[in-house]
């Protein structure tokens, strides 16, 4: 998926006004659903991810690791504040009000659509990564990805001139 296709894409969600469900379906897929019955995939695939929409999309299979508990508990049924592709990445976020128990509070959520950082980052407000689809340590990157760090944001690319 290109910048520009992943720019209209998400240019057509800031109609949604809710995030209804989000849930892994698979390994690397995310299902989200928007306002009740608007639902889209969300492939995190190294190397071929992209956004589609599927009717047929089902899993039996539920995961349950931290970011799963994570999504389930917190974020199902928020708010959209806002939802962009980052200038210049490929890399679309999601700006949501969440109600916990005793107050609201702001989250994004960073789906990372670029190659080998391919990634759902969910974050505070003051972007410390609360977990993520791949943990990445400082012995994989120089970028590590691990909850209760702040999120090293990737360098800008140029589309000008190429597809990606």
């Amino acid at each position: 998926m290109n910048y520009y296709q992943l720019q209209q894409i998400i240019e057509s969600f800031n109609n949604f006004t809710y995030l209804s469900c989000i849930k892994r379906i698979n390994q690397n897929i995310i299902k989200l659903t928007f306002d009740k019955n608007k639902i889209y995939y969300f492939d995190m695939t190294k190397g071929s991810s992209y956004i589609f929409k599927n009717d047929e999309q089902n899993s039996d299979k539920i995961f349950s690791n931290s970011i799963d508990s994570y999504m389930q508990t917190n974020i199902k049924n928020s708010k959209i504040l806002d939802i962009k592709t980052l200038e210049s990445n490929k890399i679309v976020e999601l700006k949501l009000q969440i109600k916990n128990a005793y107050k609201q509070n702001i989250i994004y959520i960073h789906f990372e659509f670029t190659g080998r950082h391919t990634n759902m980052i969910i974050l505070n407000e003051n972007f410390i990564i609360l977990d993520a689809l791949r943990y990445i340590t400082s012995n994989m990157s120089s970028r590590e990805i691990l909850p209760n760090i702040k999120l090293k944001f990737l360098e800008k690319m140029d589309f000008k001139n190429r597809d990606g």
